[in-house]
């Protein structure tokens, strides 16, 4: 599996506190080494976006059988504006 991380989703990684940054980085590994994570789609204007929880932060991200791609990181509060 090959994780990516856009610049959007390193920007907003780098931003985070070092305690939440470690968070969202776990869940990040546990998603590459997941065969079917609990994923949730959402609507999104460029297409198919799925939604992992990451305590108080959310990683959109798209998924295939090669690819993980992290698309952004936002905070729970800031996501579903």
């Amino acid at each position: 599996m090959v994780l990516r991380i856009t610049e959007r989703a390193q920007r907003a990684l780098d931003e985070l506190h070092p305690k939440h940054r470690e968070q969202v980085m776990r869940r990040i590994r546990q998603l590459a080494a997941a065969q079917r994570p609990p994923l949730t789609k959402i609507r999104h204007d460029r297409g198919e976006l799925l939604s992992y929880r990451a305590g108080e932060y959310r990683i959109y991200l798209t998924w295939d059988e090669q690819t993980l791609q992290i698309e952004d990181i936002r905070k729970r509060n800031d996501a579903y504006r």
